[in-house]
């Protein structure tokens, strides 16, 4: 890890998609289906938001539940470097990477952003930022 005083923007909490195409954590832990059951609500709102103390299973429930969807993943672990809007924008990309039809990793901007993740070919596109109180 970078020492607090030479800050430096990550780039190993992202991975590259496994054989399935979905950019997802692997997790070896039993998750209640009555949560991932209250996950499959939120096809019907804009954004769900996963709140519990450290600790609780957050990134577990939602590796487990992103990992039985049918549909594209674009998983970002956020990290306390990735405040610039520039990094987060390079970052994002990096998770959208293998998903979209051109090349997210050239994403420069917010609005390249939203022009890229328009044009995916998917009814439904899940897109997980993880840690984002870091």
């Amino acid at each position: 890890m970078p020492a607090a005083a030479d800050p430096q923007p990550s780039s190993g909490t992202h991975q590259r998609p496994d054989v399935d195409g979905h950019v997802i954590p692997r997790v070896e832990a039993l998750v209640a289906g009555r949560l991932t059951e209250r996950l499959d609500g939120l096809w019907g709102r804009r954004l769900g938001l996963v709140v519990a103390p450290p600790g609780s299973g957050k990134s577990t429930l939602l590796a487990s539940f992103a990992r039985g969807l049918d549909c594209p993943v674009a998983w970002y672990g956020a990290d306390r470097w990735d405040v610039a809007e520039k990094t987060l924008v390079r970052l994002l990309g990096q998770a959208f990477a293998g998903i979209t039809a051109g090349d997210s990793t050239g994403w420069l901007s917010v609005e390249t952003i939203c022009d890229g993740v328009a044009v995916l070919e998917a009814e439904r596109v899940l897109l997980v930022m993880d840690d984002l109180h870091t």
